[in-house]
Order: structure tokens, then sequence, then C-alpha cells
């Protein structure tokens, strides 16, 4: 079965929508048929005629993966990039360099687990990232699921932080920053 949650954009989200069902749909890999549930909602951003969608693909009820799928602007796949389902306390971070931009991307959870065992309920409302260079982006977290961020700068991440309206709930040195290798689809 596949679930697509998407929330805006009603004539665009539909052409999205059936480009990354066909993509998975044609992979040559029972892997990805059996009981794959796709959620990408808000999920994506398009720049400079490019989009970059977010997907969660659970695979079985053990393997789940995060993919960015990357379109362009005939919403053909053109490149992927796939990192396992992991959330460190809140969220995850991953990233890679498209276009002279960094996409960085990951999972959310309203369910914080302290270092005593300990689950909080918490309601995750904003992040904000700064690179290296200087460069800062903030985002208004509009779901419980994931993240996706454009960002005009290819410099490394160096702080990351999720909040609940003013308070930093989490942040860069509670999870580990992946960079993902970027694959063209062929």
């Amino acid at each position: 079965a596949i679930f697509l949650i998407v929330f805006s954009g009603c004539a665009q989200k539909k052409d999205i929508r059936t480009a990354i069902t066909d993509h998975y749909s044609a992979l040559d890999s029972d892997h990805y048929r059996d009981g794959m549930n796709l959620i990408f909602g808000e999920h994506y951003v398009v720049v400079d005629d490019t989009t970059h969608a977010l997907v969660y693909n659970r695979i079985n009820e053990i393997n789940a993966s995060l993919d960015v799928l990357v379109l362009d602007k005939e919403l053909k796949i053109t490149h992927y990039t796939s990192t396992e389902y992991i959330i460190g306390p809140c969220f995850s971070v991953n990233s890679f360099t498209h276009n002279d931009k960094r996409v960085v991307f990951g999972q959310l959870s309203n369910v914080m687990n302290t270092h005593i065992g300990d689950d909080v309920s918490v309601n995750l409302t904003n992040i904000k990232l700064v690179f290296n260079d200087g460069v800062s982006v903030s985002q208004d977290l509009a779901s419980t699921y994931g993240y996706i961020i454009v960002a005009d700068t290819i410099a490394e991440i160096s702080e990351a932080n999720v909040y609940e309206y003013e308070k930093i709930i989490s942040s860069l040195a509670d999870v580990s920053n992946h960079t993902c290798e970027l694959q063209t689809v062929t």
C-alpha cells in the first residue's frame, strides 16, 4: 500500500505524487514494492525549477529510510539520496549539495527521549540552521514527520536547533550530522 499525504499546491502536488509513485513502482526490487508507505506533504521545496521532495519509505515493519528525490522542471527524477530512518532527541540532520545549494533534511518527533530514559512530549515549532560561512536559515515546522530546507550556501552545518516556541529542545550536539551522497538516476 502506498500512502501519500500532501497539503499544498493541488496540481503540482498531484504531478509530484505521480512522479514519486512511478519512480518507486518502477524499481526492480521487491525491497521497495512490498509494504511501502510514502509520506510526504509540504515536504518539497522548489528552487530554480528544481524540486526536492522528502519521502519516508517504510519498507517493512523493521526497516525504513528517509529519501530525497530531485525532480527537474518536467518533474522527471534526476537524482536521489537515501539515509536510514533514525531519530535522535526529536530530530535528525542530513544534508547534501546540489546546484550550489545545501539541502538539509531530517525526521522529526514530538516525543523526546531524555538521557535518563523518560519520554517527554514536545511541540516542535521551528528549526534554525547556521552554516560555517555565517548563513543562517530558520523555518517553521508545520509537520511532525520531517523537514527539508534548501539553503543558499554549500557550507557545512555548524549549528542546528529545534525549538518549542522560543525554547531550544534539541541541538546538533544531540544528533549526528550526516552528509549524504547524491546519486544520479539513470
